[in-house]
């Protein structure tokens, strides 16, 4: 486990994560409603949403540090852990979520 994200893994992160769900598109024949849904699953089972020593790295580096906000309103949370994951999930979402796009549209993937 590392103890530091700097901001060149971090978005190189993004760009893997946005490339492999665009492969696993193309392999599976399937649309860009089908590459959205796998964004969800990637971003949710990953290690900097999984652990808490992520969230503040992944705040740091992200665009969309208000994407908690943005995605589901005001939040009521019983914890600074409870809020942080939040933040952190919504915000990584997000850019890898731009990145797909631009992935999907580069490859003709509608």
């Amino acid at each position: 486990m590392a103890s530091k994200i700097t901001m060149q893994e971090y978005w190189k992160e993004v760009d893997s994560i946005a490339n492999e769900i665009a492969d696993e598109t193309q392999e599976q024949d399937e649309d860009r409603n089908w590459a959205m849904d796998r964004l969800f699953e990637y971003v949710d089972g990953h290690e900097w949403i999984i652990y808490t020593w992520a969230y503040p790295w992944v705040l740091m580096h992200c665009e969309n540090e208000d994407a908690v906000f943005e995605s589901v309103g005001p939040q009521t949370t019983e914890s600074y852990s409870d809020i942080m994951q939040k933040m952190a999930f919504y915000a990584f979402e997000q850019d890898v979520g731009a990145k797909l796009e631009e992935v999907l549209a580069e490859r003709g993937i509608d």
